[in-house]
C-alpha cells in the first residue's frame, strides 16, 4: 500500500483512536472516511463545523486528539502537514464554583455513612476524607496506606487515578504533604478497619485480587452513593469535585492563610486567589473600607505637602 494510502482511524472522536483503516469522522449519524493526502484544513473545519458537540469540553478532546493523530502522520512523513492545525482553538467555559457549606457537607457524609453497610462504607469514608483534605477525588482514589502517617498526622499526594488507571503522578506533577485534621484522622480509622488488611489503597471497595490491583477503578460506586444521598438530603446536584471547593472556602472563610490552603490543595497562591475570591472574606472588612474615609487620605496628604 503507497504511503500515502497509510491510514488511521478515529472512531467516535475523542474515545477511540487505534491504527489501520482510515480516519474516521462522525458528522450526525453518518460515518465518513477518508485518505489522509486527501484531508484538507477546509475539509477538517467543514466536519468539525458539522458536529452537532453535547460540550465545548467533547470538541475540545475530539480535536486535540486528531490533531495528535495527524501530528504523528506528518512525523512518519505521511502527509506534508498537519490540516487539522487551521482548526480555531475551542473556548470552554469555566465551570461555577459551587461548595458545600459545612453543614451541608456533614449532613451529606452523615447520608453516605447511613445508605451504606458493610465493605460499601468506604464510600461513606472516601467522602469524609475527601471533604476535610481538599484532595482531588482521583487523588484520594489512588492513595495508599503506605504514605499516611497518623501520628505526624500526614499524607502524602504523588499519584492520581485517571481513566481507571493508576498515575504515577499528580494533576500538576508536583507531590505535596497534606496535613490531616480531626474529620480526616477519624475517616481513615473507619477506613482502616475495612481495607488495610486487604488492599494497599486506602479507599479500597468490595472485591478480590492482588492488594495492589484493588482500589476505586470507575467513580460508578462511589457517584451512586453520592447521588443518592443528595436526593435524601434535598440538596441540588453538584459533583464529587466539588468537596475539594468546599474544603478550600471552608479553609479560606475560616481566615487561614491563603499560602497554607494553597500548599494543601497543590494550588499556587495566584490560582487559589483568583478561583475562590469572592469567598475570602474577614472580620477586618469594614476596617480596611473605613480607611477611604479618614479625615487625610493618601491623596489629601500629597496635596498638602506641595
Amino acid at each position: 500500500m503507497p504511503q500515502t494510502q497509510r491510514l488511521f482511524s478515529l472512531r467516535r472522536p475523542g474515545r477511540r483512536l487505534r491504527h489501520g483503516g482510515r480516519i474516521v469522522m462522525c458528522r450526525t449519524a453518518d460515518w465518513i472516511r477518508y485518505p489522509l493526502d486527501k484531508i484538507t484544513p477546509v475539509l477538517m473545519r467543514k466536519i468539525v463545523n458539522g458536529i452537532t458537540w453535547t460540550s465545548p469540553i467533547r470538541s475540545k478532546g475530539a480535536i486535540r486528539l486528531v490533531t495528535s493523530l495527524l501530528t504523528q502522520a506528518v512525523n512518519d512523513e505521511l502527509i506534508l502537514r498537519n490540516p487539522s492545525n487551521s482548526i480555531p482553538p475551542t473556548r470552554v467555559t469555566k465551570r461555577e464554583i459551587d461548595p458545600f457549606s459545612r453543614e451541608e457537607a456533614d449532613v451529606l457524609i452523615g447520608k453516605v455513612y447511613e445508605v451504606t453497610s458493610g465493605l460499601q462504607s468506604i464510600y461513606a469514608c472516601f467522602f469524609e476524607f475527601s471533604f476535610y483534605t481538599g484532595m482531588r477525588p482521583g487523588e484520594a482514589m489512588a492513595l495508599r496506606w503506605s504514605e499516611v502517617d497518623t501520628r505526624s498526622r500526614r499524607a502524602k499526594v504523588c499519584r492520581i487515578r485517571l481513566y481507571g488507571k493508576i498515575k504515577e503522578r499528580t494533576k500538576t506533577k508536583v507531590s505535596r504533604e497534606v496535613l490531616l485534621n480531626d474529620r480526616a484522622l477519624q475517616a481513615l480509622e473507619k477506613a482502616r478497619l475495612l481495607t488495610a488488611a486487604r488492599s494497599d489503597y486506602v479507599f479500597a471497595p468490595e472485591g478480590s485480587g492482588e492488594r495492589s490491583e484493588l482500589y476505586i477503578r470507575s467513580e460508578t460506586g462511589a457517584k451512586r452513593y453520592w447521588l443518592t444521598a443528595l436526593r435524601k438530603s434535598g440538596m441540588r446536584y453538584r459533583r464529587m469535585y466539588d468537596t475539594r471547593h468546599t474544603y478550600a472556602t471552608m479553609c479560606l472563610m475560616s481566615g487561614m492563610n491563603p499560602a497554607f490552603i494553597a500548599a494543601q490543595l497543590g494550588h499556587s497562591v495566584q490560582v487559589l486567589l483568583s478561583t475562590y475570591a469572592k469567598w475570602i472574606s474577614s472580620p477586618s472588612d469594614f476596617a480596611e473600607l473605613d480607611k477611604l474615609d479618614l479625615p487625610k487620605n493618601g491623596t489629601k496628604l500629597v496635596l498638602e505637602s506641595r
